[in-house]
């Protein structure tokens, strides 16, 4: 009886020898597979870029800002026609009030312009600021608008373009000084300066309006990570 339990674990024993031998076979050949890929596998260059890295992540928040009173001037002179109702917010491309049923419109920047823009004017960050609303608008990429702060022949159309649909008085390329206002973005009126139906002249006030500095405010756990953009 000892003898067969002799056998059958010295049966035993050589069946695991050989696996052994067998998965040591293996492994040698896989190493001498892998090296040879490695040593026959071609040297290239390859073109290093540093950038930042960065943690994309959505998150829910409320856009909050801090009211900032403007006065909003007239630049020409005539009857005050039009006003918007006390707490309409006015977007860029609206009037912001009419003088002589001529609409002065909002436009988005923060240099307030100074002069009538026209052919033959010289650049400038005025300029500029109404070629980006004219694109932003949708009224110069067919002429090929470019924002440089140059006048050239596609202001021309855009503006002309842009003062049909408006209704300006000047349709030919040229924006009378005072048809347009600048401000950072977006703003409520808040109060009236001038009564409908007034007089006004270049530097009366007409509408007392508000704008605001805005700020994302938004809660984020810190098991989330760094680096967040």
């Amino acid at each position: 009886m000892h003898r067969v339990r002799n056998v059958i674990l010295v049966a035993a024993g050589i069946a695991i020898l050989v696996s052994t031998v067998y998965v040591y076979a293996v492994a040698s050949r896989d190493q001498t597979t892998a090296s040879s890929a490695t040593a026959t596998a071609p040297l290239r260059d390859v073109k290093i870029t540093r950038g930042d890295l960065v943690q994309k992540l959505d998150v829910a928040g409320t856009l909050e800002g801090t009211p900032l009173q403007i006065p909003a001037t007239a630049e020409s002179s005539g009857v005050l026609t039009s006003m918007p109702e006390i707490g309409a917010t006015v977007s860029r491309g609206q009037p912001l009030f009419r003088i002589n049923n001529l609409p002065v419109v909002l436009l988005y920047g923060s240099t307030p312009p100074w002069r009538s823009f026209s052919s033959g004017m010289s650049p400038g960050p005025d300029v500029k600021e109404l070629e980006s609303n004219l694109l932003a608008l949708g009224y110069g990429q067919r002429f090929g608008l470019v924002a440089d702060g140059d006048y050239a022949a596609a202001d021309a159309k855009s503006i002309a373009k842009f003062a049909k649909a408006e209704a300006l008085s000047e349709a030919n390329g040229t924006l009378a000084f005072g048809s347009v206002i600048f401000e950072p973005g977006p703003v409520v009126v808040t109060g009236y300066a001038t009564p409908l139906g007034g007089n006004v002249s270049p530097g009366v006030s007409i509408l007392q309006i508000e704008g605001r500095t805005s700020q994302l405010v938004a809660q984020v756990d810190a098991s989330q990570g760094t680096g967040i953009h």
